[in-house]
């Protein structure tokens, strides 16, 4: 997305506009995603993620805010879109990205264990600030939303905490960057303030498409993928909308 003018913003500001030449909706192949998650109390919420490049955009159902999400994935910013103030306030993510050593994928002949980014901001284990944290795969193959999938336990310290059901490009039917920007979201959705149980491996190839907590018994599951092209102005944020700067 970019934003339909030209801001003189500093600091966070200048580093959270998107130039119009950074985006190019003609030669970027898009997808959309939608997850519904399942709470301890048995209420279902749907989360859409639109995919365009490195841009993904959030719409949350019921709404948990007035309006939608749109994160960068590459400059680490995501922008909360408030539509009954017309407004929009940047959230930092982290530091900017580094792509970490590839993991190899799990096969059936072996079974591997796979680093998940284990890193004080990943939604793993809050009681403990810098959790051990593995993704160990299994030989076991499911299906979800007619996706093939491979179980992965999530073992922090030693206990498991999580089984996930991970898939790549090929069975998800998405590029390369469209599986890495998935990835990054889900990587850095505690810091975002989201509440999403999905993961993925570190060399971005292989996310989530099941999870549930062992403890809690909360769930995600994918519920369909689209590869339909994207409106332009749903990857924007309108011309009129004011900046919100983030509370020092």
């Amino acid at each position: 997305f970019h934003i339909n003018k030209k801001p003189t913003f500093t600091s966070l500001g200048k580093i959270a506009v998107i130039c119009a030449g950074c985006y190019a909706p003609m030669a970027q192949a898009d997808a959309t995603l939608v997850y519904e998650t399942l709470d301890t109390a048995g209420t279902k919420t749907q989360h859409t993620f639109s995919i365009t490049g490195r841009f993904v955009r959030i719409d949350t159902e019921p709404r948990e805010q007035p309006g939608y999400s749109l994160f960068d994935t590459g400059r680490m910013v995501m922008f909360n879109v408030d539509e009954t103030t017309h407004s929009y306030l940047p959230v930092k993510a982290g530091d900017f990205f580094h792509p970490a050593i590839p993991v190899k994928q799990p096969d059936s002949k072996e079974d591997s264990t796979a680093k998940k980014t284990a890193s004080s901001d990943t939604a793993v284990n809050k009681a403990d600030p810098a959790p051990t944290t593995t993704l160990k795969a299994t030989k076991k193959k499911h299906t979800v939303a007619d996706k093939r999938c491979r179980v992965v336990i999530e073992m922090a310290n030693d206990k498991q905490v999580a089984e996930h059901c991970m898939s790549g490009t090929g069975d998800l039917g998405l590029s390369d960057r469209e599986v890495v920007t998935l990835s990054r979201l889900f990587t850095k959705a505690d810091n975002l303030g989201l509440n999403l149980l999905g993961v993925a491996t570190e060399d971005e190839k292989y996310v989530s498409i099941q999870s549930q907590r062992t403890d809690s018994k909360t769930s995600q599951t994918l519920k369909s993928v689209s590869k339909a092209a994207i409106p332009t102005e749903k990857m924007r944020i309108a011309e009129d909308y004011k900046l919100i700067k983030p509370a020092p």
